[in-house]
């Protein structure tokens, strides 16, 4: 038989590296700068060289070392600044998405979105889990294989659960390895954690089942043959597959394939190095 499970779909996350900066590159207005620079020091008109026993180490050089330092540790980008926190899931539901009463259909599929859970298959996910799966109605049919009549109903009453979870020793504060949290305007915001990626995730499938009605409903019909039956039920589970595929590649190319891209990550293996402050 054909494979016509398509009850689930999962984005993933990969934490990414840090270049811890020590306290003396932290500016007065909350980036990474040369304390002689205008964002640097204490802000302006006092930058003051701090004592040795007030400098927190980091694996950046110190602004004080000897020879040539930058003035910011990323040439060409927005400052860093310290992380903000991942933004907290906000568990809700997310409305009924189809509702059919009839004779032949009792159809009510809903969607919500859960607390972050644990136990991930892969560092980070975001799943979309729709359950249960629908169940075909039974029939009569006659000696040439046309339905007489129906005996039960197509019955799907399902919820569409978006939830995020974490591997273990994995969690939303820790810094994203590739898209949403790398791109350039996130960086500038500070919004650069695992948590954050992932909350983007959750976002794009949210605005994908506002945008796009779930496929519709197999035409079921007295008289149609059972061969119509398989034909057009079959089709509905093709269009259901289609839906998460498209839904979950809308979400890649939103949240994944910007910024340092996931697919450099996989050609090279490298997540992205992000620079922030040490506590």
């Amino acid at each position: 038989m054909p494979d016509t499970r398509w009850d689930r779909i999962r984005a993933e996350g990969k934490p990414g590296q840090a270049i811890i900066v020590g306290r003396e590159w932290l500016g007065w207005r909350g980036v990474i700068a040369h304390p002689n620079s205008p964002a640097g020091g204490g802000g302006p008109g006092h930058f003051a060289k701090p004592l040795l026993a007030q400098l927190d180490a980091g694996t950046m050089p110190s602004p004080w070392a000897p020879g040539p330092v930058r003035s910011t540790p990323l040439a060409g980008a927005p400052a860093p600044r310290r992380p903000n926190l991942p933004p907290r899931t906000n568990p809700r539901s997310l409305g009924v998405l189809v509702s059919v009463q009839t004779d032949l259909f009792d159809v009510k599929v809903d969607a919500v979105i859960v607390a972050d859970g644990s136990g991930a298959q892969t560092l980070a996910e975001t799943t979309a889990t729709v359950q249960p799966m629908p169940t075909r109605p039974f029939y009569e049919r006659n000696a040439h294989h046309k339905i007489l009549k129906f005996t039960s109903k197509f019955i799907w009453h399902s919820t569409i659960t978006i939830q995020t979870a974490y591997a273990a020793g994995v969690g939303p504060d820790q810094l994203s390895g590739y898209g949403r949290g790398t791109t350039t305007e996130d960086v500038r915001n500070g919004d650069v954690t695992l948590g954050f990626h992932e909350s983007c995730h959750r976002s794009d499938y949210v605005a994908y089942l506002g945008a796009h009605p779930l496929p519709a409903l197999p035409k079921l019909t007295i008289g149609m043959t059972e061969a119509d039956f398989e034909r057009v039920t079959t089709a509905f589970d093709g269009a259901m597959k289609a839906y998460l595929r498209a839904m979950k590649a809308e979400s890649d190319a939103k949240t994944d394939e910007v910024g340092y891209r996931r697919s450099t990550f996989e050609q090279t293996g490298e997540a992205f190095r992000h620079i922030v402050p040490g506590r």
